[in-house]
Protein backbone atom coordinates (compact mmCIF):
# COMPACT_ATOMS: atom_id res chain seq x y z
CA UNK A 1 0.00 0.00 0.00
CA UNK A 2 3.10 2.29 0.62
CA UNK A 3 4.46 1.43 -2.32
CA UNK A 4 0.88 2.66 -4.37
CA UNK A 5 0.95 5.81 -1.98
CA UNK A 6 4.74 6.63 -3.22
CA UNK A 7 3.79 6.14 -6.78
CA UNK A 8 0.62 8.24 -7.10
CA UNK A 9 2.18 11.35 -5.29
CA UNK A 10 5.42 10.92 -7.25
CA UNK A 11 2.93 10.67 -10.58
CA UNK A 12 0.71 13.45 -9.83
CA UNK A 13 3.53 15.93 -8.58
CA UNK A 14 5.06 15.56 -11.75
CA UNK A 15 2.30 17.23 -13.81
CA UNK A 16 2.49 20.65 -14.59
CA UNK A 17 -0.94 21.25 -13.82
CA UNK A 18 -1.56 20.70 -10.29
CA UNK A 19 -5.06 20.52 -8.20
CA UNK A 20 -5.19 19.48 -4.76
CA UNK A 21 -8.63 17.38 -5.95
CA UNK A 22 -5.98 14.97 -7.68
CA UNK A 23 -4.63 14.24 -4.65
CA UNK A 24 -7.30 14.04 -1.89
CA UNK A 25 -7.90 10.23 -3.02
CA UNK A 26 -4.96 9.33 -1.65
CA UNK A 27 -5.07 11.16 1.41
CA UNK A 28 -6.49 8.20 3.09
CA UNK A 29 -3.96 5.92 2.46
CA UNK A 30 -1.27 8.39 2.59
CA UNK A 31 -2.41 8.39 6.87
CA UNK A 32 -2.68 4.77 7.14
CA UNK A 33 1.13 4.09 7.39
CA UNK A 34 1.86 7.24 9.62
CA UNK A 35 -0.70 5.34 12.52
CA UNK A 36 0.78 2.44 12.10
CA UNK A 37 4.11 4.00 12.54
CA UNK A 38 2.70 6.43 15.26
CA UNK A 39 1.18 3.02 16.78
CA UNK A 40 4.59 1.00 16.81
CA UNK A 41 6.57 3.86 18.05
CA UNK A 42 4.36 4.01 21.27
CA UNK A 43 4.99 0.19 21.96
CA UNK A 44 8.19 0.77 21.49
CA UNK A 45 9.04 4.54 22.87
CA UNK A 46 6.16 5.71 24.66
CA UNK A 47 7.85 8.78 26.20
CA UNK A 48 9.53 9.97 23.24
CA UNK A 49 5.82 9.64 21.92
CA UNK A 50 4.74 12.09 24.66
CA UNK A 51 6.74 14.04 24.48
CA UNK A 52 5.90 15.17 20.80
CA UNK A 53 2.28 14.72 21.48
CA UNK A 54 3.15 17.20 24.32
CA UNK A 55 5.28 18.92 21.93
CA UNK A 56 2.79 19.47 19.36
CA UNK A 57 -0.02 20.25 21.79
CA UNK A 58 1.87 23.31 23.27
CA UNK A 59 3.03 24.64 19.25
CA UNK A 60 -0.45 24.56 18.52
CA UNK A 61 -1.48 26.96 21.67
CA UNK A 62 1.24 29.15 21.13
CA UNK A 63 0.01 30.12 17.43
CA UNK A 64 -3.14 30.51 18.70
CA UNK A 65 -2.49 32.74 21.28
CA UNK A 66 0.46 34.69 18.58
CA UNK A 67 -2.59 34.64 15.71
CA UNK A 68 -5.14 36.15 18.00
CA UNK A 69 -2.85 38.52 19.72
CA UNK A 70 -1.53 39.79 16.34
CA UNK A 71 -4.05 39.18 13.60
CA UNK A 72 -6.80 39.39 15.52
CA UNK A 73 -8.24 43.19 16.19
CA UNK A 74 -11.19 42.12 17.87
CA UNK A 75 -10.29 43.29 21.20
CA UNK A 76 -8.72 46.49 20.35
CA UNK A 77 -12.46 47.12 18.83
CA UNK A 78 -14.42 46.04 22.01
CA UNK A 79 -11.76 48.16 24.17
CA UNK A 80 -12.29 51.08 21.59
CA UNK A 81 -16.16 50.89 22.03
CA UNK A 82 -15.71 50.34 25.86
CA UNK A 83 -14.13 54.04 26.35
CA UNK A 84 -16.23 55.33 23.60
Amino acid sequence: MVMYTIFYIVFFSAIKHKEIRFLMPILPFAIIPVAESVANGIKRRPRLVAFFVKLYILANILVFFVLNEVLDKGWVVKRELANF
